[in-house]
């Protein structure tokens, strides 16, 4: 497994799973915005992200249902980490209900800010 920063000729497979597993959402790219991805001979998982007023903000992370629980929500949010300077905020959005990826975010040392529907959780590098 390797996980590596997307290249184009990757947009489609990503954009297309991500679809499949967030068929709700509107994934685009805006600006200074990154995406990596999980590479198992195909694309298995990805994580997207960007800067949003000064702020890192974590815009989804999803893995193939069929390679779910072999920890490559974890390979790919360990190798975002090491590459965000440890003076960052990192802010993400999470659903209340979606406890496999609140666990991994409070692994990671993510904490929640706000309440609502949607958990605000953020995360200080240097913590």
């Amino acid at each position: 497994m390797i996980v590596r920063e997307m290249e184009s000729e990757d947009t489609f497979e990503v954009f297309q799973l991500a679809h499949s597993l967030f068929p709700d959402s509107n994934i685009s790219m805006k600006g200074y915005d990154l995406i990596f991805v999980a590479e198992d001979e195909d694309i298995v998982g990805f994580l997207h992200m960007g800067w949003i007023k000064g702020k890192v903000v974590i815009k989804g992370i999803g893995v193939r249902e069929d390679h779910q629980g072999r920890g490559i929500a974890t390979l790919l949010m360990e190798e975002v980490l090491s590459k965000i300077s440890t003076e960052s905020e990192i802010h993400l959005k999470v659903k209340c209900d979606n406890f496999s990826a609140l666990r991994l975010y409070q692994k990671h040392g993510f904490f929640i800010k706000k309440f609502g529907s949607s958990l605000v959780m953020v995360k200080k590098q240097n913590s």
